[in-house]
């Protein structure tokens, strides 16, 4: 949150056209995430899929494990 905070400090020594321009690159940075960043159709479909799971799966894969502890 420092950055954030810091950030925000300089936001406001800034002119209404370099605010401009900070909003610009800020819309910018978010259309065009890393394509890593970026949901894949297959990951998409394992979160649908997920979605209607109660629980943690983290918790499930553990009960299945513990035999083999």
């Amino acid at each position: 949150m420092k950055i954030k905070n810091q950030l925000l400090k300089n936001l406001d020594s800034l002119n209404s056209s370099e605010l401009m321009r900070v909003y610009e690159y800020v819309l910018e940075l978010k259309q065009n995430k890393p394509e890593h960043l970026r949901p894949q159709g297959a990951y998409m479909d394992i979160r649908k899929a997920l979605s209607s799971c109660k629980g943690a799966l983290s918790d499930d894969i553990k009960s299945l494990r513990q035999d083999r502890i």
